[in-house]
């Protein structure tokens, strides 16, 4: 949710604040996934790999294994594991977390293109007022 929030400001803001040209093009391009994605889980959906997406099923029907009250883990026969944690509150149960790494990576990302994008703005607004002025 973090992501999609990031990126829909960062669309929002190239739209309203920076000048058209290729460079705005390209950085509108990179953000509209997230910006025009329905929900948070349908751009999850459409970003994962895909490869990631094959080894998930393949483990779906494997034994899990409970390592305590909060992990479990799938083992398949070739070794590979895939994780799963509890969520502590409750509200969601068991979930997979083969991803947490790389979808914090993501959201710090996303947070700190966000923050280039409104100090980008934030100078496209000066330049633009100072040549009012002038």
């Amino acid at each position: 949710m973090s992501v999609q929030r990031a990126h829909r400001e960062a669309y929002d803001i190239l739209l309203s604040n920076h000048p058209e040209g290729a460079e705005r093009e390209r950085q509108l391009k990179r953000f509209e996934a997230g910006a025009l994605a329905q929900s948070a889980r349908d751009l999850f959906v459409r970003e994962l790999d895909q490869a990631t997406w094959l080894e998930l099923r393949r483990a779906v029907g494997e034994r899990i294994q409970t390592l305590d009250a909060a992990r479990a883990e799938v083992a398949l026969a070739s070794g590979q594991r895939f994780p799963f944690r509890k969520d502590p509150g409750g509200k969601w149960g068991w979930g997979y977390a083969g991803l947490a790494e790389q979808g914090e990576q993501v959201k710090r990302r996303a947070a700190a293109d966000l923050d280039l994008i409104r100090t980008n703005a934030a100078d496209h607004e000066r330049a633009a007022a100072r040549e009012q002025a002038r």
